[in-house]
């Protein structure tokens, strides 16, 4: 959904250099359970706003996007 997102250009948020930093140096791989962070760098901000995004889309209204 992240991904997606951010392709769509639907995905915007602060001025915040640490998530910055961190989505410039992660990395992904797709295994048979879906898309995985490749371990290595951090990753916690990232991992916190997957989540968040998840969450969100879980819980929005329908017919409100």
């Amino acid at each position: 959904m992240f991904r997606q997102l951010f392709a769509a250009g639907r995905l915007v948020h602060d001025d915040t250099g640490e998530l910055d930093k961190q989505l410039a140096a992660i990395r992904v791989r797709e295994l048979s359970s879906g898309m995985n962070l490749v371990p290595g760098v951090r990753n916690d901000l990232v991992k916190a706003t997957v989540w968040a995004l998840q969450a969100a889309h879980r819980l929005r209204v329908p017919g409100i996007h």
